[in-house]
């Protein structure tokens, strides 16, 4: 997962050529603030690999991680939750056509007649 991470802030940052130990404080590295650190969690929820792992992170959870280790356990974390969200969504599933009710008939409508007065001439 680190080397997806790594790849990701090298594609955002191509000029730093710095290499990205675990211990790497990202946010001190590339000069983040904490509005913008907390919006790349949209830009990386948007990679092609996240959105195939179904996992989501939440620009409120940034503020939990700074170096690329914290970082990666959020995303660990992010999938793990989400596999759970989905295994006990799986649980619930609701049927998407409603079930025929021909145990109990419903009465049929009346027919709405349309009323022909007569018109009378006075």
């Amino acid at each position: 997962m680190s080397d997806r991470l790594v790849a990701f802030f090298r594609s955002q940052y191509p000029t730093i050529h710095t290499p990205l130990m675990p211990a790497t404080n990202l946010r001190t590295l590339y000069r983040l603030g904490d509005d913008s650190w907390a919006l790349l969690a949209d830009k990386i929820s948007g990679e092609a690999w996240m959105i195939h792992l179904h996992s989501r992170l939440q620009p409120s959870q940034m503020y939990r991680a700074a170096t690329l280790a914290q970082l990666t356990t959020l995303v660990i974390d992010s999938i793990a939750s989400s596999a759970r969200t989905m295994a006990f969504r799986s649980t619930l599933r609701v049927p998407l056509v409603r079930p025929a009710f021909s145990a109990i008939a419903l009465p049929p409508k009346p027919i709405r007649r349309l009323s022909t007065r007569s018109k009378r001439i006075r």
